[in-house]
């Protein structure tokens, strides 16, 4: 079974006539009578329509329309999928430096070409495994060579750098180099 509860109230300004609303309907998919398309109900957030067939709940379309009004704007202001590496690009990584090492009396002097869009350069040397990797030339490190000095001779220190960009972006670790400084000559008397 089912249940229709109608309210009928007199129209302001009619003198005949009473128009009736459905408050609640609960039971069968069809009403009987139907309702006028003026009398569609909401009962209990289900619609009833005049063919009696029950449509989506008014919450779900209202999230389903902003949804689509969103999806919209979106699409206004993106650009087509197959541009949009070309909009967002970013610039390059750093390329890895060639690092080269010569050892001296008590020093090795590194070198390297010059990286481009690198703004700067980090290099690391290693030498002892109590002290690990140590970051040689701070932040200034801007030229392409640098000499580590005052150093143990017949002990191989090893090195790798990367250059930096600007916005501090770093790129790839160049290839590890290692030298082993010698002797300081003896002067002569």
């Amino acid at each position: 079974m089912f249940n229709v509860s109608r309210r009928y109230t007199r129209q302001p300004g009619r003198t005949a006539g009473l128009t009736g609303r459905v408050e609640a309907v609960s039971g069968l998919r069809y009403l009987t009578p139907r309702p006028s398309e003026r009398d569609k109900v909401d009962a209990g957030r289900l619609y009833i329509s005049q063919s009696g067939k029950s449509t989506m709940k008014r919450k779900t379309r209202a999230a389903l329309l902003r949804v689509l009004v969103l999806a919209a704007i979106l699409a206004a202001f993106l650009p087509p999928p197959h541009r949009r590496g070309a909009a967002y690009a970013q610039e390059a990584v750093p390329a890895a430096p060639a690092l080269t090492a010569t050892a001296g009396a008590g020093q090795i002097t590194l070198s390297w070409d010059a990286v481009a869009n690198a703004a700067g350069y980090e290099l690391w040397s290693w030498w002892d495994d109590d002290t690990g990797w140590q970051r040689l030339g701070g932040d200034s490190l801007t030229g392409t060579s640098y000499t580590h000095e005052n150093l143990t001779a017949g002990t191989t220190y090893y090195y790798q750098m990367q250059a930096v960009d600007a916005s501090g972006v770093k790129g790839a670790w160049s290839e590890q180099v290692s030298a082993t400084p010698q002797e300081p000559a003896q002067a002569q008397t």
